[in-house]
């Protein structure tokens, strides 16, 4: 783990905990489409990808198992 773990928010633990209780429960799989009609600008749409992971630091979180058994986040 790169940084310090953090422990997780209130609403992020209690979706952690109920998640391992049903882990095949479809509500814990969440997925987002979009299709693109035309032609796509790789290089732009990369950079917009990258531009957004620096600005939006929740898409950089990261979620493991401390040694205790607790679910920790860290950056």
């Amino acid at each position: 783990m790169n940084g310090s773990p953090l422990p997780l928010t209130e609403a992020q633990a209690g979706l952690w905990f109920a998640q391992r209780l049903a882990p095949q429960n479809p509500a814990f799989n969440t997925a987002h489409a979009v299709w693109i009609e035309g032609s796509l600008d790789v290089p732009a749409f990369t950079a917009a990808a990258n531009q957004a992971a620096v600005e939006a630091e929740a898409l950089a979180l990261r979620f493991a198992e401390a040694e205790d058994g607790q679910p920790v986040q860290w950056h």
